[in-house]
Order: structure tokens, then sequence, then C-alpha cells
């Protein structure tokens, strides 16, 4: 049974299921909020699985890497990997039929899911690396999604995010400010700092920055109380590739993740995210937590 507030752990069954149930269970552990784990039946796993890598079954049949074909088969997966990370109270829901992203988006509605955690296909082609389902999430989500870049799972440990630095790219749109509040929210919980990154040309009046630094550092809970400190929040202008001076950034901060807001769901084959947003997510080195314009109403007055 799921729960309100939960983070939600969209898997498919592949090679990196316990890995990404595994970050959701962290995630969880952090915002002191339950964990959901989801599968919706005839969301594939990854093509180039090995089965060494694969959760198995005491009848000796993989649970965890191979297809699931059945309603019970994957009730059977969401229990092995609830046991695999060792919380085996998590919530379990199988999706009997439908698409998987969008079937995903309305339960975490349903739920007023906190956050979402979902993999990329590494089988997938380099103008579609995410895959249909997170690419979907990542556009038009109820919430924030975490999408985690195929082939890093097994290094993503959200446990050792206290205290880091978070980075959030920023242009100066409503969606980016609701990427930057969310991301407050988050290091805020992990007694991190935020670094708002605007790249390009033109960059954000000076007025709003000093507006939007107010209100971010005192997002932390009982930030105007004298014995709690402001939030760590700080605003930097660069100019360069937007997608490449991110990650640059991030990379020389240590950051454990690159927060970005999208801008909604076009076409089926063509999901909004905007260019910043999608070069981040193809060529991933890190965690990146999308904001789609969907998502809940964490937003400021910029």
């Amino acid at each position: 049974m799921a729960t309100r507030d939960s983070i939600v752990c969209a898997l498919d069954g592949g090679q990196s299921t316990v890995h990404l149930a595994r970050v959701g269970a962290d995630l969880a552990r952090i915002v002191a909020a339950p964990l959901t784990l989801v599968h919706v039946l005839g969301a594939m796993p990854d093509a180039d699985w090995d089965a060494a890598g694969a959760v198995w079954l005491a009848d000796d049949r993989p649970a965890v890497g191979a297809k699931v074909g059945s309603e019970r088969e994957a009730t059977r997966m969401l229990d092995t990997v609830a046991e695999a990370i060792g919380e085996p109270t998590a919530g379990r829901h199988v999706v009997p039929v439908g698409d998987p992203g969008r079937r995903v988006a309305k339960l975490a509605e349903g739920w007023n899911a906190q956050l979402i955690v979902v993999g990329t296909r590494g089988n997938a082609p380099v103008t579609d690396a995410l895959g249909r389902v997170s690419s979907r999430l990542a556009a038009d989500a109820p919430c924030p999604v975490l999408v985690i870049p195929h082939g890093l799972e097994s290094h993503v440990f959200p446990l050792t995010w206290r205290a880091r630095t978070l980075v959030c790219g920023v242009d100066g749109s409503s969606h980016a400010w609701s990427a930057a509040a969310r991301a407050a929210d988050l290091v805020s919980q992990l007694g991190g700092s935020l670094r708002l990154v605007n790249v390009g040309v033109g960059g954000v009046a000076a007025d709003t920055v000093r507006d939007v630094l107010a209100q971010l550092r005192g997002t932390r809970p009982g930030a105007a109380r004298r014995d709690t400190p402001p939030l760590d929040v700080e605003f930097e202008q660069r100019s360069g590739d937007p997608a490449e001076e991110l990650e640059r950034i991030a990379a020389t901060a240590t950051a454990p993740l690159i927060a970005v807001g999208s801008r909604g769901m076009g076409p089926p084959r063509s999901p909004l995210l905007g260019p910043i947003a999608r070069r981040l997510l193809q060529h991933a080195r890190r965690p990146i937590m999308v904001v789609p314009a969907t998502s809940g109403p964490a937003e400021l007055a910029a």
C-alpha cells in the first residue's frame, strides 16, 4: 500500500533496479518520508541487462534483471527489492496496464509525492537518452524528479550528501525559480549550501537576485530563530555554454546533483524540457533533479 507524501521510486525490473530503490530509500530517510516502490507492467528493463547483476528468488528465477510479465511476478520483484535494500515495510504498488510515465505521474499526484526517483535507458539512442518513461516524468510530473543517469546508479549515495553544495541552474524564468525553491528545500534538510548559477547573455536583474536570495535564505526551518543560521545560498553569473558550465561548476564544487527547471510537456516524442535540461540529462555525470512546470507550489515571488 502506498503512503501519501512518499518518495516514489519507479522501477522497471532491470539490472539497476536495486540500486535505484536504494537511492530512493536513502532519500526517504533524509527527508523522513515513506518510500513507495512502483512498477508498471509493460515498462521493459534495459536490453543490455546482465543476469549476473540480477536479484534471484529462492526458486532460482530472476526477479530483477529480467522481463516481468505478470502482476504476480512484478509483486514478487518488488518484494525482493524491498528486502534487498533493507526496507521490508516499503510501500509496493503494481500497475497492471497503462503508459508507464503517465501512470507513475498520476500515482505520484494522488499520493502528493515529494519526489520521484527514476533511471535512464542505457540502450536508448543519443537523441532519447532518457527513455520514454523518465523523459515524460521529467517533463510533466507533479513533483520534482531525480533522474539517475545510466551507469551511475551504484555510485549514488544520498546519505553522503549532508553538508554538501548543490548547484541549480537559473535563467530568470518562473520554472527556474521553482527549481531553486525545491533545491533550497532539499539543501535545508541536508544542512548544506546552494549555488544558483545563471549562464548566458543578459543575465538576471540585480534586484531580482537580491529578492530571491532573501527569500531562499529564509527557507531553512527555524531560520528566524537566533540559534538557526539562514540557508547558505549564493548566486553567480557565468558566460559560456550553459550545460557545460553547470557541469563544470558542479564538478569543481563536488556537487552531488544539479537542479534545473523544465517547461512542461510538448508532443509525445518531444518533451519541452528546454535545451539546458535536455543536454544535462543526456550527458549527465551526476544525478539531475528536474522540477517540471507542472510540479507543486514551491515557488518564489521573483
